[in-house]
């Protein structure tokens, strides 16, 4: 899981387009992940640092600030360490909270019902 991110962000680290690209699919193909949703969890990776950075209020200059804070969240990308066993574990209990209004119920039976023929349907919501 985690692990397998940072080290996704270490494939492709520092060469920069095209060539940043291809080693990270190759790092995927090599190690049976998806590219695309490594890609995206790369992409959600990069939108929290910035909002940590947004939170600490690390400092950025008015001058040239998308450019700046940028460069400010990929220091902070850069600079972390793979999870312990504590913070993973943490991490994982974080995210799965979040899931949890999306889990569907079973429906009671009879909640619905086919209306030509009146009998029920099995039915989450």
């Amino acid at each position: 899981g985690l692990l397998a991110v940072g080290a996704y962000s270490y494939a492709g680290q520092g060469a920069g387009g095209v060539a940043e690209q291809v080693a990270c699919q190759k790092f995927c193909q090599q190690n049976g992940l998806h590219p695309t949703i490594m890609g995206r969890v790369q992409t959600l990776r990069r939108h929290l640092t910035q909002l940590v950075a947004t939170r600490l209020n690390v400092n950025v200059d008015e001058t040239n600030k998308k450019t700046k804070r940028a460069k400010v969240t990929a220091m902070l990308m850069s600079s972390l360490k793979p999870p312990n066993a504590l913070q993973q574990n943490l991490l994982q209990q974080a995210i799965a909270s979040g899931l949890l209004d999306h889990v569907a119920m079973l429906a009671p039976p009879g909640t619905f019902v086919n209306p030509i023929d009146n009998t029920p349907i099995r039915s989450a919501y």
